[in-house]
């Protein structure tokens, strides 16, 4: 085995790419619904993308599936955080909530309409919007008969139903916000919810990891993504294994401090890449 290292602070790894860098917001998860009366404090949509996105004029707007109207527009604010995932909740309780909406009634907010019922299925959907621009679409729920919502990639997100005294269940993208413009595909069921954070539930969540900030251990994942400015700091000895993908968002960096050591092992078969994130 091969073993390379890095140290110094000559070493600067950077990709500073065009502020209108096409980096894709997505909606990422989404729990909508709860048992009985919806509970506000659990309700949240939550997106991932570019870290510093600035969200003004940014909405989510919920489609009826009877008829295909727009029934509620949520306008959006602020920037997306440095980990890349933006809550929004109706109330403060939602863990890790970013903008929180104060809506804590029913059927206001992020409770979105639950297109079918324990009887019954139908479909609804959420776009994001950015100003007039469509950026992400997803349709849920399988339609009645003269109902309309077509998901990306012609196919739709499941709307599970929760049944009396089992547990609720999110939608979210697996691997976790991943984005083959089909939503048959991207999108699960889950009763694993991870507002702010990576969605689990996955048959291994652990391929992608997202790191920002200081740094140390073992990085094993598949592909890591570096999600804004990274350091290694004096005293620390990180290691990069072999076969990892490292790639960086737009102004993203990976700087090792004097007095520190990054290790990046790999083989002549098994190399480490370092490249910028291309979604």
């Amino acid at each position: 085995m091969s073993r390379k290292w890095l140290t110094g602070l000559v070493i600067v790894l950077s990709f500073a790419l065009a502020a209108g860098a096409s980096a894709q917001v997505v909606i990422n998860e989404i729990l909508y619904d709860t048992q009985g009366d919806d509970d506000p404090d659990q309700l949240f949509t939550e997106l991932w993308g570019l870290p510093g996105t600035d969200l003004s004029g940014w909405s989510l707007v919920g489609i009826n599936g009877n008829g295909g109207a727009a029934y509620r527009t949520v306008p959006l604010s602020g920037t997306i955080p440095a980990d890349g995932y933006y809550v929004v909740g109706n109330t403060a309780s939602v863990p890790n909530v970013d903008l929180v909406l104060g809506d804590g009634g029913y059927g206001v907010g992020v409770d979105w309409q639950n297109a079918g019922s324990s009887e019954s299925e139908d479909c609804d959907g959420i776009d994001l919007m950015n100003g007039a621009t469509l950026v992400d679409h997803i349709c849920y729920g399988a339609c009645a008969d003269g109902h309309v919502c077509t998901g990306e990639g012609g196919s739709n997100a499941p709307d599970p139903w929760p049944t009396s005294g089992g547990p609720n269940y999110a939608i979210a993208r697996m691997p976790d916000h991943q984005d083959t413009d089909n939503n048959g595909t991207d999108w699960v069921a889950t009763d694993q919810h991870t507002p702010g954070a990576p969605n689990s539930g996955a048959s291994d969540p652990q391929q992608t990891i997202t790191v920002c900030g200081d740094v140390s251990g073992t990085w094993s994942a598949d592909t890591v993504l570096v999600t804004c400015e990274v350091r290694v700091p004096t005293g620390a000895t990180p290691v990069i294994e072999s076969g990892v993908k490292v790639l960086f968002w737009a102004y993203a960096k990976l700087i090792v401090d004097s007095g520190a050591v990054l290790y990046a092992v790999g083989t002549p078969t098994d190399s480490i890449l370092f490249d910028e994130y291309t979604p």
